[in-house]
C-alpha cells in the first residue's frame, strides 16, 4: 500500500459523509418544515401546530447529533490523511471550528436565530472543508500519475464550488426580498440545496472507491 495512512483517513472521511448526507437530510426537512409551519401560523394564528413543532425539533436535534459524530469522524480521518498528504493539514483547524459550532448548534437547537446563524457558519466551513479534501485527493492522484481521478476531482470540485457559492448567493440575496418573497427564495434554496447535495455525496462515493484502490 503505498499510502496507508491516506487510505485509513479517506475510509473514515467516506463514513463521515455518509452521515454528514443523512444530517444534512434530516436538517434539510426540518428547514422545509419550519418554514412552511411559521408560514402557516402567520396566515392562521390558530392553527394548532404543537405536533409538527415536536416533531420538527427531534428532526433538528437528530441532524445535530449526526453532524457531531460525522465531523468527529472525519477530523480523525483527515488527521490520518494528513500523515501521508500535506494538504490535509490546512483542514484540520477548520474542522475543529466545524465541530465547535455543530455543538453549539445542538445545544441552542431551539433557539432559530442562533440554529440559523450557525448553520449558515456550519454549511461555510463545510464548503471549504469539503473543496481542500477534494484537493488533497487531487494531490495524491497526482502523486500516483491518475488521471482519471484527476478529472473526477476536478469534476466534484466545480460542482461542490457551484452548489456552495449558489447557497451563498441565494442566502444574502433573500434578505433584500420582501417576507413572501423571501418564504419561496429559501423554501426552494433548501429544496434546491438538498438534490445537489445528494448528487455530490453520490459522486463522493466514486471518487473515494478510485482513490481506495489505488492506494
Amino acid at each position: 500500500m503505498t499510502f496507508p495512512h491516506a487510505a485509513k483517513g479517506i475510509n473514515k472521511i467516506f463514513t463521515a459523509e455518509i452521515l454528514a448526507l443523512i444530517a444534512f437530510v434530516f436538517s434539510g426537512i426540518a428547514t422545509v418544515g419550519a418554514v412552511i409551519t411559521a408560514n402557516i401560523l402567520a396566515n392562521d394564528s390558530n392553527a394548532d401546530i404543537a405536533a409538527a413543532a415536536i416533531v420538527l425539533l427531534v428532526f433538528g436535534i437528530i441532524a445535530g447529533v449526526l453532524a457531531i459524530v460525522s465531523v468527529i469522524i472525519k477530523f480523525i480521518g483527515i488527521f490520518n490523511a494528513s500523515r501521508d498528504e500535506r494538504a490535509f493539514k490546512s483542514v484540520i483547524h477548520l474542522t475543529l471550528i466545524n465541530l465547535g459550532v455543530a455543538i453549539l448548534a445542538a445545544c441552542f437547537s431551539g433557539i432559530p436565530f442562533f440554529n440559523n446563524l450557525s448553520n449558515i457558519v456550519t454549511d461555510l466551513v463545510e464548503f471549504i472543508v469539503s473543496l481542500l479534501i477534494i484537493l488533497g485527493i487531487g494531490k495524491l492522484a497526482l502523486q500516483l500519475n491518475n488521471p482519471e481521478i484527476i478529472q473526477k476531482c476536478g469534476t466534484l470540485f466545480r460542482l461542490i464550488l457551484w452548489i456552495g457559492l449558489l447557497s451563498l448567493f441565494m442566502r444574502f440575496f433573500s434578505i433584500f426580498l420582501p417576507s413572501q418573497a423571501a418564504y419561496v427564495i429559501i423554501l426552494i434554496l433548501s429544496i434546491l440545496s438538498i438534490v445537489l447535495s445528494v448528487v455530490q455525496y453520490i459522486l463522493y462515493p466514486e471518487l473515494f472507491m478510485h482513490i481506495r484502490n489505488c492506494i
